[in-house]
Order: C-alpha cells, then structure tokens, then sequence
C-alpha cells in the first residue's frame, strides 16, 4: 500500500498526465475540437448513394461488396467527368481485383456495381439506350465509372 502512494504522489508532483500551465491545457483540448471539413463544390450534386455497393446479388455476383464500395469511393474522388450516350452492355464479371462491375459501355470501360447501376437495371434500363453521368477513373489497368445519373434516350 506505501508503494502505491508513494508511486501516487510522485506522478502527481511530477506534472504527468496535466499542463502545468492551465492555458496549455485549453489550447490543447482546442486543437482536439472537431473541426468542419467543407465538401467539394460538386459533392453537392452527388446523389446520397452514389459510391454505396449495389445489394442485388445479380450484380454483384461472387465480387466483395466492401472492395466494390471502396473502389467506387475512389473513383468518385479521384475521377475525371464522365458521360455516355449509348446502350450497356453486360459482362462476365470477374475482374481480379473483385470489384463488382457487371456492365460495359465500350471496350474496357466498365459500369462499378453501386446503388444508382441498382436502381437503372431495376428500372429495366439495361438494354436500353441511356444517357450516362458519372466519375472515370483507371485503377491497375482498368477504367471504372461511377454513375451518378441515368436517364433514358428516346429515339
């Protein structure tokens, strides 16, 4: 028990574990305070769901959903503009990175598997022709897009 406080008392009058000075200890807890991050100018046009994995195991197939998820934050982040008139056209999805990307809209372009691909092949849209918006990017010598609108093309 002496032991004990003896070790107590020399901590304490050490000034471990406190500021000695108190305007140190709010600066300190000052620098711990959230502070508000400012989201980038088209963010804001991002619809909630854009980089969330689509849930339907017909697009995802046997891919991970947290790699598909990750991928298409990524690719939303880091990505170029990207738009596209056109028909999709599905694929065998099974990249080895197992990201979940079961349509194309051309060669080597492929469409990430999020929730806004979900809603368009619910919609029935697959085979029609689309108008296409979303986020490009090339990762390990494969170009993913992440849609963020869809909408049909009458002809």
């Amino acid at each position: 028990m002496g032991l004990w406080i003896t070790f107590t008392w020399a901590v304490a009058a050490s000034g471990v574990g406190r500021a000695a000075d108190p305007l140190a200890r709010e600066a300190r807890g000052a620098a711990a305070a959230p502070v508000a991050v400012e989201p980038a100018a088209d963010a804001a046009s991002l619809p909630d769901n854009a980089a969330h994995s689509a849930r339907s195991k017909e697009l995802l197939g046997a891919n991970c959903s947290f790699t598909t998820g990750m991928t298409a934050r990524r690719v939303l982040e880091e990505g170029a503009p990207f738009s596209w008139v056109g028909p999709v056209t599905p694929t065998d999805n099974a990249l080895p990175s197992r990201v979940a990307a079961p349509y194309r809209v051309e060669d080597g372009v492929l469409l990430v598997a999020t929730a806004v691909l979900e809603a368009m092949v619910q919609e029935g849209l697959a085979g029609a022709k689309l108008r296409l918006e979303g986020r490009s990017l090339e990762l390990d010598g494969v170009r993913y897009v992440v849609l963020t609108a869809f909408a049909r093309v009458d002809t």
